[in-house]
């Protein structure tokens, strides 16, 4: 058996107080269907809703195509996510913590946080993103559209701000 590392908590749903031990160097599965790991009975479930592994000592969860998706602290788990002691993780109606005892140093929460201006990205390396703007993977339209509203915006009040000089300056 491996070292126990981490577990997972029903906080609201069926079994409301029961824990799954994740140990070392496993994947758990979690859904509706028997093949689960950790059974989420509810049909808003999926038969295999999630996955939560270990990668490079930092445990991740992962949703696996579930029809109502899987959070964590309300971000979509579309792709891996890393798990931090506390987290609240929903799925079909079921809200689970999870807690670890892990302290390795990879797996800081904003460990290394990168921002290209000249190319509109974010790259938020073993942490979670910065906002719901940053950080994750194909948002990168979304920041230049961002900073286009911005300078949009800077610019016409720029340009009203002229205009009432303008007109300030030739009623005088």
């Amino acid at each position: 058996m491996g070292k126990k590392i981490s577990k997972v908590t029903i906080l609201f749903g069926e079994n409301r107080g029961k824990f799954y031990e994740i140990k070392e160097n496993e994947k758990v599965f979690l859904g509706r269907g028997e093949e689960s790991d950790i059974i989420l009975d509810r049909n808003s479930v999926s038969k295999l809703h999630c996955c939560i592994y270990m990668e490079e000592d930092c445990c991740l969860i992962m949703d696996l195509g579930s029809t109502n998706g899987t959070y964590v602290n309300d971000e979509k788990a579309d792709s891996p996510i890393q798990l931090f002691s506390g987290d609240i993780i929903r799925a079909g109606g079921f809200e689970l913590m999870f807690e670890s005892d892990n302290h390795n140093d990879r797996c800081r929460r904003n460990s290394t946080i990168a921002i290209d201006l000249d190319n509109s990205t974010a790259i938020s390396k073993n942490s979670r993103s910065l906002s719901p703007f940053l950080g994750k993977k194909g948002d990168e339209k979304k920041i230049k559209r961002i900073f286009n509203c911005i300078f949009g915006i800077s610019f016409i009040s720029i340009i009203i701000a002229l205009l009432f000089l303008i007109k300030f300056f030739l009623e005088n």
